[in-house]
């Protein structure tokens, strides 16, 4: 018995030097900073990667309504345009040339209608006293209607060609983002062709 006494004595005294002396009380932790958040209900906002092709809900390919020269192009792709901007002007000379030559040609009608006139007139006179044949009278009367209806067609001829002419400038139909300019300055303008891509 003395003999485990005597080992546990050696043992405490081993344990007590192994244990690296004593610093005394343990110094205090310093405080860690922390940051307390209210807990609050709410959405959480997710993201997700698409991937497509995204098509405007309206588009229109604008063109001039004559053939003319471009003088001035107003927009770039990527320009925000208003209804009735201008986008493009071109050269108004030529469509007031077409509206000189329907002119010109709507007076050389009304002209030749002045003329069917009086003889469809002459024509009945001498049909009534027995001087003028029925196809004489016939031939008058086709005159004047062909005559009159030359007439009609230059009254349209110039009405198309003045609108044509007051038309100078292209613009947009409504508004948008221009997505393609497709003409430059001293590009030759024509109906069917877009300027500008809308």
């Amino acid at each position: 018995m003395t003999r485990i006494s005597v080992l546990l004595g050696v043992v405490a005294v081993a344990a007590a030097g192994c244990g690296g002396g004593s610093k005394g009380a343990e110094a205090p932790l310093a405080p860690m900073e922390t940051q307390v958040v209210k807990v609050e209900a709410g959405q959480v906002p997710q993201i997700v990667d698409l991937y497509g092709t995204v098509e405007a809900e309206r588009t229109a390919a604008v063109s001039s309504r004559v053939m003319a020269t471009v003088t001035a192009v107003a927009v770039q792709p990527g320009d925000s345009v208003r209804q009735g901007q201008v986008l493009v002007e071109i050269d108004p000379a030529t469509a007031r040339g077409q509206e000189g030559q329907a002119k010109g040609g709507l007076a050389q009608a009304e002209a030749a209608l002045a003329l069917a006139e009086r003889n469809l007139e002459r024509f009945k006179a001498l049909a009534a006293k027995g001087a003028a044949s029925q196809l004489e009278l016939d031939m008058a009367t086709m005159q004047y209607k062909q005559a009159k209806g030359a007439v009609t067609q230059g009254e349209g001829a110039v009405e198309a060609t003045s609108s044509i002419a007051r038309e100078s400038k292209v613009v947009a139909p409504f508004a948008g983002r221009v997505t393609a300019k497709l003409v430059e300055v001293g590009d030759l303008a024509a109906p069917g062709r877009p300027p500008a891509r809308r």
